[in-house]
């Protein structure tokens, strides 16, 4: 999950507006708070074995890929 705070973060403080630069550490939890509420499941153990869960969203990618870019998958 750092992954993803990390991105946020190093977006916030590369922004050349310095209005918002006192901010940059709150925004950017804000924002990976909204994004972690939208992918939490993928997180959650008990939900792997659901539809929800990460091994479903992957099994649903790698069906995609294949579909898309057979050389790749």
């Amino acid at each position: 999950m750092n992954e993803i705070l990390a991105v946020i973060y190093y977006a916030f403080a590369n922004d050349n507006s310095s209005q918002f630069r006192h901010r940059i550490e709150a925004d950017a939890f804000h924002c990976f708070l909204n994004i972690m509420g939208e992918v939490k499941e993928n997180f959650i153990r008990s939900l792997d074995n659901t539809g929800i869960g990460i091994k479903s969203k992957m099994s649903i990618f790698d069906e995609l890929l294949k579909v898309v870019d057979p050389e790749l998958w």
